[in-house]
C-alpha cells in the first residue's frame, strides 16, 4: 500500500509545497467518508483520494489554485442525482472538503502527523501459520492497509524473506501466544497452521481474549472436530462468539491466491461491521449470504 504520508513529508522536505484536501463530512452516495484525504502539488498531481470522479477532479483543480495562492479553504461539493447521471456517475452525494496549505515548516509537519494518527489503520491481523496461503494473505492485507504479524514454530518458514511486508515475523512455539501478545478489539486473528493440533492450540488460546475477529481455515468436518474437542475440555458456546470457521467468503476459491482474497474480503466485511461504516447494510449483506452458505 502506498504511504502517502511519507510521500508528502518527503516532498515538503524538498521544498515542494502541497495542498492537503480532507473530507470533513459526506452524505448520500459519496464514495468516501469522513477523514479520507489527498495531497495535491502544483502540477495538479494528487497523492491519495477523496473519492474519484467529478468531485475529485474539481477538488484537485481547486486545490492547485489554492496552493498557488498559499491559501486554506472549506468548501461543499453538491452533486445531485440528475447531475451525477449526466456525468455518468452512479449516484449523487454531498461532500464537505477542507483545503490546507502545507510548506516546509514545523506547523505543516504537525498537521500531517495529526492526520496520520487519525486515519492510520489500528487493526493488526495476526496470522498463525506461515504456509503458502499465509504468504499470499500477508501481501493482500498489506496492500489494503492492514498491519500483519506472522507466527510459526518453524524458523525456515517464519522469516522476513518469506514475509517482507509483515511488521513482525515471530518464530516460536504456538503455546506461547498469550505470553507475547495482548490482543485488542481492533485485532484480527487468522489461524492456518500445518495441522489440526496446532490450530486447536492457537484457537483455545485466542478465543477468550479481546480479539475482535478470529477465523480458522479448514473443512466443516475439521471445525466440528475442533469445537467438539473444545466443548469436552470445558469451553462454552459463548467462547466461540468471535470465531468464524471455515474462514473466508465462499466463492469457490482453490489456489492460495484465491483463498487469500476470500479471507481478506471477510476481514474487510467484519471491519466494516465493527466500525459501523455508512455503506455497511445491516439488513442483508454478503456477510449474511456467506453465513447462510456455510450452514
Amino acid at each position: 500500500m502506498q504511504d502517502y504520508i511519507s510521500i508528502a513529508k518527503e516532498k515538503l522536505k524538498n521544498n515542494i509545497d502541497l495542498e492537503l484536501v480532507v473530507i470533513l463530512s459526506s452524505s448520500g452516495g459519496a464514495p468516501r467518508t469522513t477523514g479520507a484525504y489527498m495531497f495535491v502539488d502544483s502540477d495538479a498531481k494528487s497523492y491519495g483520494t477523496v473519492g474519484g470522479g467529478t468531485v475529485e477532479f474539481k477538488a484537485t483543480k481547486d486545490a492547485r489554485d489554492l496552493l498557488l495562492k498559499k491559501e486554506n479553504l472549506e468548501k461543499p461539493y453538491n452533486l445531485t442525482m440528475e447531475a451525477a447521471e449526466n456525468l455518468g456517475m452512479v449516484c449523487g452525494g454531498n461532500v464537505n472538503l477542507r483545503f490546507t496549505y502545507l510548506t516546509n515548516d514545523e506547523k505543516s509537519f504537525k498537521i500531517i502527523d495529526e492526520l496520520d494518527k487519525k486515519t492510520s489503520n489500528k487493526s493488526v491481523v495476526y496470522i498463525f501459520g506461515a504456509g503458502h496461503v499465509s504468504m499470499e494473505l500477508s501481501k493482500v492485507l498489506d496492500y489494503i492497509g492492514f498491519k500483519v504479524v506472522v507466527w510459526d514454530n518453524r524458523s525456515d518458514f517464519a522469516n522476513v524473506n518469506r514475509f517482507p511486508t509483515a511488521i513482525n515475523v515471530i518464530s516460536d512455539e504456538f503455546k506461547n501466544i498469550n505470553k507475547k501478545i495482548n490482543f485488542t478489539h481492533d485485532d484480527f486473528v487468522v489461524i492456518m497452521t500445518r495441522g489440526h493440533v496446532s490450530d486447536y492450540n492457537c484457537l483455545t488460546q485466542v478465543m477468550r481474549t479481546n480479539a475482535g475477529y478470529i477465523g480458522m481455515i479448514g473443512s466443516s468436518e475439521k471445525n466440528k472436530f475442533v469445537r467438539d474437542k473444545a466443548y469436552s475440555e470445558g469451553f462454552k458456546e459463548e467462547d466461540f462468539k468471535n470465531v468464524h470457521a471455515p474462514i473466508g467468503v465462499q466463492v469457490g476459491a482453490e489456489t492460495p491466491e484465491e483463498i487469500a482474497i476470500s479471507i481478506a474480503c471477510e476481514i474487510i466485511l467484519y471491519k466494516s461491521k465493527m466500525e459501523n461504516r455508512r455503506k455497511y447494510e445491516a439488513k442483508k449483506t454478503l456477510f449474511d449470504t456467506c453465513n447462510d452458505y456455510k450452514k
